[in-house]
């Protein structure tokens, strides 16, 4: 279940390279501002893992962990959604609403990305052999995400089309999540 939960959030971690070409087309935005709407995402991220990570582990019971992934990914759903109801022209979103909501992507997706599958490897592995595990994970996650990759970049005018992508991956993933809780209860 891990590696299903990391392979699904490894295509969402993906985004990061598309946010540059993603602003340009949804909002208009010169090269240069899309850009650092990309360095946002990636602040929201070292900001996330930095003062969250700590706090996380230390979480005494699974349950305020998986209420906290859950809050995490439900913020990272509600601004897929409010993403996509801007490309679809439903919602309009200002530049600078979506550089912010960006920027909380980044925030919210942290944690869930790195921090479980970590502590999984290093239960599972230990000392020796966590970063084994973990590797097998991201090479998982990097097949999917080679095809991923290769599905956007080949639709970077039809926002919408991955826009959509995104939040059914979003859903998957958060799915994925609860099987994954589910099956470490029993």
């Amino acid at each position: 279940m891990h590696l299903l939960y990391r392979s699904c959030l490894m295509l969402i971690a993906s985004f990061l390279l598309f946010v540059p070409s993603y602003m340009t087309n949804a909002f208009q935005s010169t090269p240069a501002q899309s850009a650092k709407v990309g360095s946002l995402y990636a602040i929201g991220c070292l900001i996330s893992v930095s003062i969250g990570s700590k706090p996380f582990a230390n979480l005494s019971q699974v349950k305020y962990k998986v209420f906290t992934i859950v809050l995490l990914l439900g913020l990272v759903s509600c601004i897929s959604i409010c993403q996509m109801l801007h490309v679809s022209g439903v919602l309009t979103l200002s530049t600078f609403g979506g550089s912010f909501s960006m920027f909380l992507w980044g925030v919210g997706f942290d944690i869930p990305f790195y921090i479980p599958p970590s502590l999984y490897a290093l239960r599972q592995g230990g000392k020796e052999s966590s970063a084994t595990i973990a590797d097998a994970f991201d090479f998982v996650g990097f097949l999917l995400l080679a095809w991923f990759n290769g599905f956007v970049s080949r639709r970077q005018k039809d926002i919408l089309v991955y826009a959509i992508y995104y939040l059914n991956w979003m859903f998957i993933d958060i799915f994925s999540f609860f099987i994954r809780c589910s099956y470490a209860g029993r």
